[in-house]
């Protein structure tokens, strides 16, 4: 009987494929040891190249990462250069600055120097009077100026006629005509008499000013008095020099309002509830019963924080009563206002944003009309009221904040009619 192995047909160059058919024949086992000697032998081969290909990769992949190293200290030393640069940068825009304050210094003081030579020319002669004393002729003056604008210049003659019987008055007599002609060759102002038959006169155009001819005293002078610059009305801007560049060294300052001066209970919330609660201009009045209503408001907080035994909460009362009407009164201000806009014949009640500065003022002309309402009632005092009111609004409650909360839920209820806005 004769048995049928798996023996024939090899090919050893695709042993390893999956493809390769191999059928062995016959039953010597001599043949079966040979053949699989032969197959570890071709595996062995194959481990040999696999090892081989193996420690190439290996040594490739060495070489990637010293490169790799290599460009990450390239990197590490750029940026190192980098921040050195950034250093240096930063330190020659140091010495820039200074340079630049040296200069704005000498510059200042070059502008103090020539405002000062100005306002000697200015007080030399801003007007030509020509009185009667002087010898009968004709006195021409050839002002020459020239303006910034290029090319076109021009120059200002002012011409002057003496009458002859001017020797018996003294007045000031004649008149200047200014008239512009074209740009003569001379660079010198001219002034020609019958005694002198030399200049004696320069004076550049600018100098003179605007008011040439005013006889006011107080437009000799360099500085325009028409000018007048803001009060400083801060105590902390009081105490501190005004730089050398400030305008307000030059000009005239307007004089301080009675409600603004620099003392240490002035406060803007407490000034403008003083401007909006006033009836017929009586301020005094209010104001008086508006500080009268924070003494309550500092005695009702100093009475609780008595009381208080816990010291977190006692930590937590706010004693000033300044800081108390402060933070009433941003607790009552809305976000929203409703304005009328027509359409079609309908009015609507459009919401609308309003801005910051306006909300302080809805806040308390919601809360004066609610305190006034109370007052007509004859519930309290007006000061009583305030205070309450005060001390309500700091902690989210009291009317005006009911007042705030009922004008923000009307326009959500009108919400839809935000497309007939009209800016």
């Amino acid at each position: 009987m004769c048995r049928f192995l798996p023996i024939a047909y090899i090919d050893m160059n695709n042993f390893h494929s999956k493809n390769t058919q191999i059928y062995f024949i016959g039953n010597n086992a001599d043949d079966l040891k040979a053949i699989i000697a032969l197959i570890n032998t071709n595996h062995k081969e194959l481990d040999a190249k696999i090892n081989s290909n193996q420690q190439d990769i290996n040594k490739k992949f060495d070489t990637l990462d010293t490169k790799m190293d290599s460009m990450a200290a390239k990197i590490n030393s750029t940026q190192h250069e980098l921040v050195m640069i950034k250093a240096d940068i930063s330190i020659l825009r140091g010495d820039l600055v200074k340079e630049v304050g040296i200069l704005n210094g000498h510059i200042l003081g070059f502008k103090e120097h020539l405002a000062g030579h100005k306002e000697h020319l200015h007080g030399i002669k801003e007007r030509l009077f020509l009185y009667g004393g002087v010898a009968g002729g004709a006195l021409t003056y050839f002002i020459k100026t020239y303006y910034d604008s290029k090319p076109d210049r021009s120059i200002g003659v002012a011409e002057v006629n003496l009458p002859k019987d001017s020797q018996k008055d003294h007045s000031p007599i004649g008149m200047l005509i200014v008239n512009l002609h074209e740009e003569p060759k001379e660079d010198t102002i001219k002034m020609s008499h019958p005694f002198f038959g030399r200049n004696i006169l320069a004076f550049p155009n600018k100098y003179f000013g605007r008011c040439f001819l005013s006889t006011s005293g107080c437009k000799l002078s360099v500085f325009d008095p028409n000018q007048w610059c803001d009060p400083i009305v801060s105590v902390e801007q009081l105490n501190k020099p005004l730089p050398d560049d400030d305008p307000r060294r030059y000009l005239h300052p307007k004089q301080m309002e009675s409600n603004k001066t620099p003392v240490f209970y002035r406060n803007e919330i407490i000034d403008r509830m003083v401007n909006i609660m006033m009836v017929k201009g009586k301020k005094e009045l209010i104001r008086g019963e508006i500080y009268g209503a924070l003494e309550i408001v500092k005695r009702i907080q100093y009475k609780k924080w008595l009381d208080e035994k816990d010291e977190k909460k006692k930590a937590k009362i706010i004693l000033d009563p300044f800081e108390v009407a402060n933070l009433a009164i941003l607790n009552c201000r809305p976000i929203m206002e409703l304005r009328p806009v027509g359409r079609t014949g309908t009015v609507y009640q459009v919401p609308y944003p309003i801005t910051e500065n306006y909300s302080i003022f809805r806040a308390l002309k919601m809360m004066r009309e609610i305190l006034r309402q109370k007052c007509k009632h004859g519930q309290n005092r007006f000061r009583t009221l305030l205070a309450h009111e005060l001390i309500a609004a700091m902690n989210n409650e009291g009317l005006t904040i009911q007042a705030k909360q009922e004008l923000h839920r009307l326009c959500e209820k009108n919400r839809a009619y935000s497309s007939f806005r009209r800016y």
